[in-house]
């Protein structure tokens, strides 16, 4: 009886020991997600913010080689 107990007993550390491990995976999961989310919004600003320093020297480039040819 008391052998019965014990494998129940190690059986349900067992099972709570796999929960707890699911659980941590799926933080894990969900937290990667987010950072890399979080990565990808970064990483589109630092590109609109470029694209847009690369649009303001085109124009001004054009207005020098416009103000250049009046003259």
């Amino acid at each position: 009886n008391k052998l019965d107990e014990a494998k129940k007993e190690a059986q349900k550390l067992v099972e709570d020991a796999k929960n707890r491990g699911e659980d941590t995976r799926r933080d894990i999961i969900r937290e990667a997600k987010e950072e890399a989310e979080k990565i990808k919004k970064n990483a589109k600003k630092d590109m609109d913010k470029e694209i847009e320093m690369a649009r303001n020297k085109l124009q001004n480039e054009a207005v020098e080689i416009a103000m250049f040819l009046t003259e």
